[in-house]
């Protein structure tokens, strides 16, 4: 096996900054899809005012061959009737579908902001544990350099003590880190949950 140095724990803390720098960008792609999905529940609720309007009128329209349908002289028959009738349930049961997919689809957006905001929180705490992490190597090499220089042991018990509250510095952050990472693994799961909701309702669509 090769034999790990300082260096590899340096390599380590600059690849999880770059990690950081690309799931910042991620991030900020997945915001802007559900910018998307928030502008969508405002075009549904648009859609459906319009379809609202337009089955008042189908019922009037209705409402008035049912009359003219009496007459013989009126060229209104049943089957005219039918169609329009047709029409109305089809647009209740749209409207619906609407109604359903559009709770589904802006709990799920709400839910994804929140994801964001935590992933983003994430990030910033393996920034954070990435600098310690440096701290960390670059404190216990001071102190090698310094046990070959013969330093006296006054000052080398002082970096030791220096060194084991960089170090746990560095063992808190890395705690909170894998505290963040718990709790968005159950702020995921209600999305997923949310996902299947919104798969649900999407049925019986114009």
């Amino acid at each position: 096996m090769p034999i790990l140095t300082p260096e590899d724990e340096i390599d380590l803390a600059k690849f999880e900054v770059e990690l950081v720098k690309n799931w910042n960008k991620m991030i900020g792609s997945q915001k802007s899809v559900t910018a998307a999905y928030m502008k969508l529940s405002d075009l549904i609720i648009k859609e459906n005012s319009a379809r609202e309007i337009f089955l008042r009128t189908s019922r009037d329209v209705y409402k008035q061959m049912k009359v003219l349908a009496r007459e013989k002289m009126s060229n209104i028959d049943e089957n005219d009737g039918k169609i329009i009738q047709k029409i109305i349930h089809d647009n209740e049961q749209i409207y619906e579908n609407n109604k359903n997919f559009l709770n589904a689809i802006k709990d799920l957006g709400l839910q994804r902001e929140y994801l964001h905001k935590e992933f983003q929180e994430l990030t910033e705490s393996l920034k954070d544990v990435s600098q310690k992490r440096k701290a960390v190597v670059h404190k216990a090499l001071k102190i090698e350099i310094s046990k070959n220089k013969l330093i006296e042991g006054e000052k080398l018990e002082m970096l030791d003590q220096e060194f084991k509250n960089i170090q746990k510095e560095f063992d808190r952050s890395k705690g909170r880190y894998l505290k963040k990472v718990e709790h968005i693994e159950s702020t995921r799961n209600e999305v997923n949950s949310l996902w299947n909701k919104l798969k649900d309702s999407t049925m019986g669509f114009d």
